[in-house]
């Protein structure tokens, strides 16, 4: 039984990356890292900007180095 969603592991994922390389990442970057559809890590960032308050905690750093119409 698993504890968390295939969503929440793609973002922690995700979100453990980024704290070990500062430099801008696109989510076409995270979702080729992961192998996962880019359409679907588009739709994780967003979601965790806004249920984690994440902006506020230095997150949108690397938003802006995402495609436009990516988040």
């Amino acid at each position: 039984m698993a504890l968390y969603g295939a969503s929440t592991e793609y973002v922690l994922h995700s979100l453990l990356w980024l704290v070990d390389h500062p430099e801008p990442v696109s989510s076409l970057d995270l979702a080729q890292m992961q192998g996962i559809p880019p359409a679907f890590m588009a739709k994780l960032l967003p979601r965790l900007e806004k249920a984690a308050g994440a902006r506020s905690r230095g997150f949108a750093r690397w938003l802006p180095a995402c495609p436009p119409g990516s988040r």
